[in-house]
């Protein structure tokens, strides 16, 4: 009698055991892919199992400290922003690491990164779209830019909006985004033609940060 109590005994500890391990192999997973072996047909197949946003990480995305361009965070050096925006399907140019070029908004365009002097870290990023680039009409881009200033308005709900002749400007505690659209009068193999320019700017690695001020044309006078 005393030998079979032993054996249940052993066999439930056995039992707590596997299932102790199993609720923390539950409570281990990571934001990373990780590779598991499909023992159940017994071929060895590995089967990819899709990444995890933990409670920790969302909670660290959201309490980041910068605004954010396509979702990334600006911040950092040229060289860790440069990855991140040809992993999006934009190209670097060659003479200049600091020029892109991709679609944006499903339009082609430029992106320009900005690194701050003071600070050495990249403070903006300015996205250019421009009639001699995309083939747009000037009629075109002005349907573009009214569909960016609804977008920004839809996204940004908690930002305070401004609006003059042509410009917007939202401003929140983490730094502002901007967006003009004007043209250059002169032919298009000089540079001529209707540009629409649309600037984020982070606050915390901007030295001497201030808002811009949308002036009315008739100021000038």
């Amino acid at each position: 009698m005393k030998i079979f109590s032993l054996i249940i005994v052993t066999l439930l500890g056995s039992t707590i055991q596997i299932e102790s391990q199993d609720v923390v192999a539950r409570l281990a997973a990571t934001d990373m892919e990780v590779s598991v072996i499909n023992e159940v047909d017994g071929k060895g197949a590995q089967d990819t199992v899709k990444p995890v946003r933990t409670p920790q990480s969302v909670t660290a995305l959201k309490k980041s400290p910068h605004l954010q361009f396509m979702g990334m965070p600006i911040d950092g050096n040229l060289e860790e922003i440069a990855p991140k925006l040809i992993e999006k399907g934009f190209r670097q140019c060659n003479y200049n690491k600091n020029f892109f070029s991709g679609r944006f908004y499903e339009t082609l365009s430029d992106i320009n990164v900005y690194t701050d002097g003071t600070t050495e870290k990249v403070n903006s990023i300015e996205v250019s779209f421009f009639t001699g680039v995309n083939g747009l009409s000037e009629i075109q881009m002005i349907s573009l830019y009214n569909r960016i200033v609804r977008g920004l308005k839809k996204k940004y709900t908690t930002a305070k909006f401004s609006q003059l002749d042509g410009k917007i400007l939202l401003s929140m505690p983490l730094g502002y985004i901007s967006c003009e659209i004007y043209n250059l009068n002169f032919p298009r193999n000089f540079g001529g033609g209707t540009y629409i320019k649309l600037r984020y700017v982070d606050k915390a690695n901007t030295s001497n940060y201030s808002l811009p001020r949308l002036d009315k044309a008739d100021d000038d006078l």
